[in-house]
């Protein structure tokens, strides 16, 4: 693929793979407030396990037309977002499963990250849909263009965010979507935790501008918080470097 590619970029081509490997795909709709840091792979495999079919998420434009033309607008005005697609004859069901966890009235999460799931441009025909249909488009378009970011390298492999500890069965990742906010006391202080693209211990963290300060300072501190209020077995998925320059650190939960 990779030597085909750059004869077609020549020849004003591209190629895009398709985030499934069913034969004929078709989308099944695209997650609201979802942002490029999120692990697609993870995401897939979430997905899929939940509604027992084999779902593909990538990250691209959302189309708010019905035409199948090329985009004529630059890249930089476009909206992007973690599409989902699956088999012809499975989206409907998958759109339908989905819908338990991901419609407007949820609360709870599969991976504690508020998702909305929103159908394709071309299977809304009320004009008042389509009018909704723009907003939702305006709110991605918002968070993808405040969302913070924030990464570690102290893990000893990223893999082991999602190694559950034996007797709890909680993973790391668990414990760090567990930290509430103190602007939004309801929600989790971080959007979403996961690997850094192209990274073996490297996880990025998203967060909203109002949880700055305090989110960033549990990415520094994310030793001595979890010398403080975790399992210590946790301890044994941090490098050696990091454990040593974390030797003295103590951490305060209540500030």
């Amino acid at each position: 693929m990779e030597k085909a590619r750059l004869p077609l970029i020549n020849l004003d081509f591209g190629i895009f793979p398709k985030a499934s490997d069913h034969e004929e795909t078709s989308e099944v709709g695209w997650l609201l407030y979802s942002t490029h840091q999120q692990d697609e792979e993870r995401m897939s495999e979430l997905i899929s396990n939940l509604v027992q079919e084999t779902v593909g998420a990538k990250w691209h434009p959302i189309r708010t037309n019905d035409r199948y033309r090329k985009a004529q607008e630059p890249n930089s005005t476009r909206t992007y977002a973690l599409h989902l697609e699956a088999a012809t004859d499975k989206a409907g069901k998958v759109q339908q499963e989905l819908s338990k966890w991901y419609r407007s009235s949820s609360q709870l999460f599969p991976d504690g990250t508020k998702l909305r799931l929103v159908p394709p441009f071309n299977s809304i025909l009320s004009y008042s849909h389509k009018a909704k249909y723009s907003a939702l488009v305006a709110w991605q378009a918002a968070l993808s263009s405040r969302i913070c970011t924030g990464s570690t390298w102290e893990l000893a492999a990223n893999l082991t965010l999602d190694r559950p500890e034996p007797s709890t069965g909680i993973t790391l990742w668990q414990i760090i979507m567990s930290i509430p906010s103190q602007v939004f006391p309801s929600t989790p202080l971080f959007h979403t935790v996961d690997r850094t693209w192209r990274s073996q211990n490297g996880i990025t963290l998203t967060f909203h501008p109002e949880n700055k300060a305090k989110a960033r300072s549990h990415i520094a501190g994310l030793i001595p918080f979890l010398k403080e209020t975790s399992n210590p077995w946790f301890m044994r998925v941090l490098t050696e470097e990091a454990k040593i320059r974390h030797f003295s650190s103590h951490g305060d939960t209540k500030t």
